[in-house]
C-alpha cells in the first residue's frame, strides 16, 4: 500500500476558514493518461478551500509516480487494490475533511465554472448542482423533478452533495456503473436534503469513460422497481409508457431497415 498528500505531514486543506471546505474525490486505476490533467484543473481552481482525495486501484501504469510528484497539490491519496469504482468512492469518503463532496473521474476536467458555484454554498443541507459540457456542448437539463428522474440522473461531475448524505448512506457497490443514479433515487425518496440547480457549467465530462461506453446490467434490471419504491406510481406509469414508446420505435425501425435492405437487395 502506498499513500502520500500534503495531509499526512499535518497541513490542514483548510485556507480560509469562513467559506465551506469542498472534497473533490477521484478514483483511478491505470489512469496515468488523464491524471495529471485533472490534478490540474482541480489545482488551477480560483476557489481556495478544495482539498483533493484521490484513491488508486493499485495502477500497473505511471499512475503512482505522478500521484508522488503532486503530493504537494493533492490532500490526500491511496494505492490499493478495490472492489470497483464505487468500492473506491467509499473508502475515499472516510478521508474527506469537506462540507461538501464532489466526485470527478480521472478522464473528467473542472471548469472555472465550478468555482462560481463553489461561492454559492450555503446550507449544509442542500445538494447544489450545474451543467457539464458532454460530447462538446454543454447540457442545460433545468432542475431535477421525480419525472426527470424516470430517463436521466443528475450528472456526477455536476453534483456537490453535503456531507451529511455520506454520514448515513454509500454508494451500493452491487450497481458497477450506476450506484450514483440508485443513490439519488433513494436521496429523493428520502426527502431528508434539498436539490438546487444553477446554470453553470462546472465540468467536462468524457464520454469516453465506463459510464458513457458501458450499461450496467443490474441497474436496468431493477429499474422499474426503484423507480416505483422511490419515486411513486406516476412517475413508474411514466416510466412504463416512455418504456413502450422506446420499443415500438426499435421495432418500427428494425422493420424500416429490413424493408430497405431488401428493397435495395431486389434492385440488385
Amino acid at each position: 500500500m502506498n499513500k502520500g498528500g500534503y495531509a499526512i505531514s499535518g497541513i490542514s486543506s483548510i485556507k480560509e476558514d469562513h467559506i465551506p471546505l469542498i472534497s473533490v474525490i477521484t478514483v483511478v486505476r491505470n489512469g496515468a493518461e488523464f491524471l495529471q490533467a485533472c490534478i490540474d484543473t482541480v489545482r488551477n481552481q480560483e476557489y481556495p478551500n478544495i482539498e483533493h482525495i484521490i484513491l488508486d486501484g493499485n495502477s500497473q501504469d505511471r499512475t503512482v509516480d505522478i500521484l508522488i510528484e503532486n503530493s504537494h497539490n493533492i490532500a490526500f491519496w491511496l494505492s490499493e487494490p478495490d472492489n470497483g469504482i464505487y468500492d473506491a468512492m467509499n473508502k475515499a469518503i472516510q478521508y474527506c475533511n469537506g462540507d461538501w463532496y464532489m466526485f470527478l473521474g480521472v478522464d473528467d476536467l473542472l471548469l472555472p465554472g465550478f468555482s462560481e458555484l463553489a461561492n454559492n454554498l450555503v446550507d449544509k443541507s442542500t445538494a447544489y448542482y450545474g451543467c457539464v459540457i458532454y460530447k462538446g456542448i454543454p447540457q442545460y437539463d433545468g432542475p431535477i423533478n421525480k419525472f426527470k428522474l424516470v430517463r436521466a440522473n443528475i450528472c456526477h461531475q455536476a453534483l456537490l452533495y453535503p456531507k451529511i448524505v455520506f454520514e448515513t448512506h454509500q454508494y451500493d457497490v452491487n450497481y458497477k456503473i450506476a450506484a450514483d443514479n440508485v443513490l439519488l433515487l433513494r436521496l429523493w425518496k428520502e426527502q431528508k436534503i434539498k436539490f438546487e440547480y444553477y446554470e453553470i457549467v462546472i465540468s467536462i465530462f468524457n464520454h469516453l469513460g465506463i459510464s458513457g461506453t458501458d450499461w450496467d446490467r443490474f441497474f436496468f434490471k431493477n429499474r422499474s422497481k426503484l423507480i416505483y419504491d422511490n419515486l411513486g406510481t406516476l412517475p413508474y406509469l411514466y416510466h412504463l409508457y416512455v418504456s413502450f414508446l422506446e420499443k415500438a420505435r426499435k421495432k418500427i425501425n428494425k422493420r424500416i431497415h429490413k424493408f430497405k435492405h431488401f428493397i435495395g437487395a431486389d434492385a440488385g
